[in-house]
């Protein structure tokens, strides 16, 4: 059974969910906020993959540099959904450490 669609119905439907592409970074739902939990660390390798596929990693001069600058845009992308006002925003489970010591 595919529980991110399960998650979707039901007492989740307030839940905000990103696109279909990031379900495998889903890490849990927290069942007393409903709120999604990500994970930095898979949400990262998708688009680190996506880049990969259309040829984009062979102009950047360093992989560190994309991998700060993915998990500094997918940070600030959760905390602009955290001041929404419709559903019940996602948040990030920092499983990696990032540049500011940040770790679950």
């Amino acid at each position: 059974m595919n529980s991110t669609k399960f998650m979707r119905k039901g007492i989740f439907e307030d839940s905000v969910f990103l696109n279909e592409k990031y379900d495998s970074a889903i890490m849990w739902v927290n069942s007393e906020t409903r709120s999604v939990i990500y994970s930095l660390s898979i949400l990262v390798q998708i688009d680190k993959e996506d880049m990969e596929n259309e040829g984009l990693l062979d102009y950047l001069p360093d992989g560190q540099d994309l991998f700060q600058f993915l998990t500094e845009s997918f940070c600030h992308f959760f905390e602009v959904l955290q001041e929404m006002e419709e559903g019940i925003p996602p948040t990030i489970f920092f499983n990696k450490e990032d540049k500011y010591g940040s770790a679950a």
